[in-house]
């Protein structure tokens, strides 16, 4: 999507929440947290997401109910929540969705029936609701035949009951009906087989009887499943021709035509479907083995002119020079002033330095990138670096032996116990060092400084208001952000919830 971020997180064991700062990024557009074992309830922290598009938390450990303000997420043009353990009913807030395409409510053990408000989002395209074992017996809503856009619909395994609504002869541009496993009884509605888009039709294990509608001409159904129902008469010779139809489950005293016949026939199909597509599947192969040897052969004066090259390079003497150097780093690092400066380029400055008393010179480059916050990571790093090795404690001015902890980890001042996420703990306030431009302890402050992340965080806050204003450019601001969102991770509370060192390193080098 552009202009969306796609944050996606994989393999992971522990129990996870959705961080409080994941709304930071006002851009956000998508988010899937999908099988990450996610807990708790519906995450209400995605309000702050106001250009939130797609949402999909489906197959995690989410439970309780939908919480009755879900309208509020109003951007939202895709929901998926399937697999969940939310429970009681759907609530009414639902269908104020007002630019909801897509919803699917598959596998959740909800209560009640299936909302007819649902019918009021008039741009949903697919929905599913199947698998909704604890609905009680209702009848398919009517107003679902008002979803004019409506392309795909699924309500198998929901305990429906009645009859198939004649109002969805009015869902002009469904392509895929899905009304299987439940106990729906009536006709088969005639307008299913003249629908002008319909390409998969799955009644299957049903109480429908009578006679099976004959298709109309222009009908493109591709795959139609009517098996185990209560249907008689006769077979339209447009689906049986058709080699993806099922009848089979239907009493076959009722039918014209014995099921081994129609059987047989499917079989036949297929074999005349095997003919026509073996010389097809040659031809495509033939053709894959000509483009490969084209490629191969494209390549070859592009190798011959590379050896060729490197033959002529080879024939060339090599001199090596060999000298003791008679100079040391301290000389040469003495040197690098702006006087001796000679050049510069992107990745460094290109100094002139003696290196003896005879008048010899040596070029050295300086590389490195002389914007302000790698001034401030050099000074950091270079005066504090003890400050944050490990379980550091930082020294009082206040002229007396009282001591408080800086990066040191919440838990080991309280259990005195060390393990690897305790340094985790401190590289994480390194980390918010860098971005916010505050000390670890600030004595003004009632809360240290990853307190006071979290704090900013939790409020719902934007993330730019919290950055070092000295070092923020518009070029680098997006690294900041990221280096600010990574020490929140690795200064959680709880130390499960923190990432691994060798995570960090990952997340940084990308």
């Amino acid at each position: 999507m552009h202009g969306g971020i796609i944050l996606r997180y994989m393999n992971i064991i522990e129990d996870v929440r959705v961080p409080p700062f994941i709304c930071g990024i006002k851009q956000l557009k998508k988010i899937e947290l999908v099988d990450i074992n996610l807990r708790g309830e519906f995450p209400t922290v995605l309000y702050n997401c106001t250009k939130l598009k797609i949402l999909d938390l489906s197959r995690n450990q989410l439970h309780g109910p939908l919480p009755s303000d879900l309208h509020r997420m109003s951007s939202l043009i895709h929901l998926d929540l399937t697999g969940s353990f939310f429970s009681g009913t759907i609530p009414a807030v639902v269908a104020q969705l007002p630019k909801l395409q897509t919803l699917l409510l598959r596998e959740i053990q909800f209560e009640g029936s299936i909302l007819p408000e649902i019918g009021n989002l008039s741009n949903l395209e697919i929905l599913d609701l199947s698998c909704v074992d604890r609905f009680q017996l209702r009848s398919i809503p009517k107003e679902l035949g008002e979803l004019k856009y409506l392309k795909e619909l699924y309500l198998m395994h929901s305990n429906l009951i009645g009859n198939i609504p004649e109002t969805f002869s009015g869902l002009a541009s469904l392509e895929v009906l899905n009304l299987s496993s439940n106990n729906l009884n009536g006709t088969v509605p005639g307008f299913l087989f003249s629908s002008k888009y319909l390409t998969d039709l799955d009644l299957h294990h049903n109480q429908l009887s009578g006679s099976i509608p004959t298709p109309v001409k222009e009908l493109k159904l591709f795959k139609v499943n009517l098996s185990w129902n209560l249907l008689s008469g006769k077979i339209p010779p447009e689906l049986d021709e058709n080699n993806f139809t099922v009848f089979s489950g239907n009493p076959t005293s009722n039918l014209d035509r014995p099921l081994s016949q129609l059987t047989m026939c499917h079989n036949q199909k297929q074999r005349r479907t095997l003919i026509i597509l073996f010389p097809v599947e040659v031809l495509v192969i033939v053709l894959l083995l000509l483009l490969c040897y084209a490629m191969k052969q494209s390549r070859v004066p592009v190798t011959r002119q590379f050896w060729k090259k490197k033959q002529t390079s080879d024939d060339n003497q090599l001199i090596r020079f060999r000298r003791s150097l008679d100079f040391t780093e301290s000389d040469i690092l003495q040197n690098l002033a702006e006087e001796n400066l000679i050049g510069r380029g992107g990745s460094g400055k290109v100094y002139r330095v003696g290196v003896d008393p005879n008048g010899s010179y040596v070029a050295v480059k300086r590389i490195c990138n002389e914007n302000k916050l790698d001034q401030r990571l050099e000074k950091l790093f270079l005066q504090k670096f003890k400050y944050y090795f490990g379980l550091a404690k930082v020294v009082s001015q206040r002229g007396d032996h009282h001591t408080e902890t800086a990066s040191a980890v919440a838990e080991y001042a309280y259990t005195r116990k060390v393990n690897t996420k305790s340094d985790v703990y401190s590289f994480g306030v390194v980390l918010l060092e860098l971005a916010m431009g505050k000390e670890p302890v600030n004595k003004d402050e009632h809360m240290n400084l990853a307190q006071l992340a979290w704090k900013h965080c939790e409020e719902g806050n934007p993330i730019v208001d919290v950055l070092d204003k000295e070092i923020m450019e518009p070029a680098i601001l997006k690294a900041m952000a990221a280096v600010y969102k990574l020490g929140l991770m690795c200064t959680n509370n709880l130390a499960s919830s923190r990432p691994s060192m060798k995570e960090v390193l990952q997340t940084l080098l990308l």
